[in-house]
């Protein structure tokens, strides 16, 4: 019958509601599918239903749990989508992927990192560290800027004519921040990240993928929060591809990630990179732990 696949519900279909992750919308129907959803139902995949996102695709959450423990977040904004590809409801889901910011890992996943870059070498890896190109401590800066502008924008009938039914988080926070930010500031921020790709394209002529933590460690504990969306920032903003491996086992056992980057407009050979990874390192699914009773 095709592959199954899962969709994010900030996605449109024609033959199921599309709610945007906001009581803004419910059971809303829209008319047609996104062309992602029409181009796979073309080729033969099976949309088996919609995967919950946050709120308007931003960091309220929804309900959502963590498959691998469920007093644990799974993360945001595409939180469905990740939760059912990890309990094996489908193969692959749809999801997007906006924001999020640079911090230090914990210790334990720098050591993991660490261990996977000597185990890849010892397979024949190239390796070596890499040093950003100068300027890139203003890259988060310049991403907030550009993203808050459009996203206050995007939402404005939402924001003015339904804004009771919009969390505090998402009006106080994101909107706000945006609705402070003059054009000008959102031109200079454009022109800033144009540099930063022009430098890193340069950068990554030398390299096949980075290797990079994909979260400061396991998922947080609660629903209350989907975690501190790290270390996709740059890429986000690099228009670079990007990808995780459920590579590792943190201390409480819950999967920490191994993430590569690759080079501008070359998916494919990220996934390729990324084959070599997985077998080198013998990235194996991990198991889902039922909760104790």
């Amino acid at each position: 019958y095709g592959i199954p696949f899962g969709i994010k519900d900030i996605i449109e279909t024609a033959d199921m509601p599309t709610g945007y992750g906001t009581p803004i919308y419910h059971d809303h129907q829209p008319a047609r599918d996104a062309a992602c959803v029409a181009l796979l139902r073309e080729a033969g995949g099976v949309c088996l239903g919609k995967a919950l996102t946050t709120e308007l695709a931003h960091f309220h959450p929804g309900k959502t749990r963590n498959p691998h423990r469920l007093t644990h977040t799974p993360g945001g904004s595409s939180s469905g989508s990740a939760a059912a590809v990890a309990a094996g409801l489908v193969p692959v889901a749809l999801g997007t992927q906006t924001t999020g910011s640079v911090l230090e890992a914990e210790g334990y996943t720098k050591d993991l990192i660490e261990d996977a870059a000597r185990r890849l070498a010892n397979a024949g890896a190239q390796l070596e560290p890499v040093t950003p190109p100068d300027g890139f401590g203003d890259l988060a800066a310049h991403h907030r800027t550009v993203a808050g502008y459009e996203f206050a924008r995007a939402i404005t009938w939402e924001r003015t004519q339904r804004a009771p039914l919009l969390s505090p988080k998402l009006v106080d926070g994101r909107c706000a921040d945006g609705l402070r930010s003059t054009y000008e500031d959102y031109i200079a921020a454009q022109a800033g990240l144009a540099r930063h790709r022009t430098a890193f394209g340069a950068l990554m002529q030398s390299y096949d993928a980075l290797l990079t933590p994909v979260a400061p460690g396991e998922a947080w504990a609660g629903l209350g929060a989907t975690g501190t969306p790290v270390f996709n920032t740059a890429w986000t903003a690099l228009h670079v591809p990007a990808l995780s491996l459920p590579a590792f086992t943190g201390p409480t056992g819950l999967p920490v990630g191994l993430q590569l980057v690759g080079r501008f407009r070359e998916d494919a050979a990220l996934l390729s990179a990324a084959r070599a990874v997985v077998e080198a390192l013998d990235v194996n699914r991990l198991a889902i732990v039922p909760p104790a009773g």
